[in-house]
C-alpha cells in the first residue's frame, strides 16, 4: 500500500532493463505523483503512457524539483552523467548501479546528504523480485517509507547495515536467479539423457522449477524439511539425493560445495570489480 500522504515526484536518469522494470512496477502500483525519465534516446512505445521522456535535463519544466532521482545509468558512465543533479540537493538519491559505493555517489552528487542503494533482482520485473537496499545515513522516516513502498513493489525488501553485507546477499538474490535457471537447464539435459523428447524434457524442468518454488512460497517450513517430505526412505528420490548431496569431505554435500564454490567466485567478482578491477 502506498504510503500515507503525498507520493513522491520521481525522476529517472536513465532507463535500461531494470530502470524500465522498475518505471513499470512503480506506475502499476501507483506510487508516485508523476514519473520522469531523462535518456538520449526515447522511451520504449510501452512506457510512453507511464512517464515524460526528457533527452536531457535542460528538458525538465521549469521549476520542476523531484523528491526522489532513480540513478539508472551503467556504472561506468556515472562520474560523466550525474554531477548534474546536485542541484536536487534535497531530493532522495536511489541509485541501482551495481558496485558504486555510497561515498563515491556522495562525492558525485557533491555531498547529496540523502542516499540509498538498491539491488533489485531479474524477478522484480514481474514483482517476485528479492531487493536488498543499504544506507548509510539516518533517513527521514518520508523517505525511508517511500523507498520501502518502492522497494516492495518489486517483491521482497531487505535492509541491510552495511555494503558489505549488501555484495553478499547480492550474490544469492542477484547472481541467484542465474544459476536458478542453470539448475534448470541442468535438469532439463538428465531428462534429454534418459530419453525424454526435447520438448517433454524442457516442460518437465521447467514446471517442476517453478512448482517448487510455488510450494516454497507457500509453506512456512524449511526447504530441508520439503526435501524430506519428497524422500522416502529407500527410495528412488533417495538414490538421486544420494549421488547429489555425497560428502566431499569436511562433512559437505557435492551440492552444497558446488554452491558454495559458486557464491565465493562471484563474491570476488563483485568485490573486484568495487574496486575498479577489469
Amino acid at each position: 500500500m502506498p504510503t500515507q500522504g503525498h507520493l513522491p515526484h520521481i525522476l529517472f536518469v536513465g532507463c535500461g532493463n531494470m530502470g524500465s522494470a522498475l518505471l513499470r512496477r512503480f506506475a502499476a502500483n501507483k506510487l508516485a505523483a508523476s514519473l520522469r525519465v531523462i535518456k538520449p534516446t526515447p522511451l520504449a512505445p510501452d512506457l510512453h503512457p507511464l512517464a515524460e521522456w526528457h533527452s536531457g535535463i535542460d528538458g525538465l519544466p521549469v521549476g520542476y524539483t523531484p523528491d526522489i532521482v532513480v540513478l539508472a545509468v551503467k556504472p561506468q558512465v556515472m562520474p560523466d552523467v550525474i554531477p548534474v543533479y546536485a542541484r536536487y540537493s534535497g531530493a532522495l538519491f536511489l541509485s541501482i548501479a551495481a558496485g558504486v559505493r555510497l561515498f563515491q555517489l556522495r562525492h558525485m552528487l557533491q555531498g547529496a546528504a540523502l542516499l540509498v542503494r538498491a539491488m533489485p533482482n531479474l524477478p522484480s520485473a514481474i514483482g517476485q523480485g528479492m531487493t536488498t537496499v543499504v544506507t548509510d545515513a539516518s533517513l527521514p522516516a518520508l523517505h525511508h517509507a517511500w523507498t520501502q513502498d518502492l522497494m516492495e513493489s518489486l517483491g521482497r525488501a531487505l535492509w541491510v547495515t552495511t555494503e558489505d553485507d549488501m555484495d553478499k546477499a547480492g550474490v544469492v538474490a542477484g547472481c541467484g536467479p542465474a544459476f536458478v535457471f542453470a539448475v534448470t537447464e541442468a535438469l532439463e539435459q538428465a531428462a534429454l539423457s534418459l530419453g525424454l523428447a526435447p520438448d517433454v524434457a524442457a516442460l518437465l524442468a521447467r514446471q517442476t522449477m517453478v512448482g517448487s518454488g510455488a510450494q516454497l512460497a507457500a509453506s512456512d517450513v524449511t526447504p530441508a524439511l520439503l526435501r524430506e517430505a519428497v524422500t522416502s526412505k529407500g527410495g528412488s528420490t533417495a538414490a538421486g539425493l544420494t549421488v547429489l548431496m555425497r560428502d566431499v569431505g569436511a562433512g559437505e554435500g557435492a551440492l552444497q560445495n558446488l554452491f558454495r564454490l559458486t557464491t565465493e567466485a562471484s563474491l570476488r567478482r563483485t568485490k573486484e570489480l568495487a574496486g575498479g578491477k577489469p
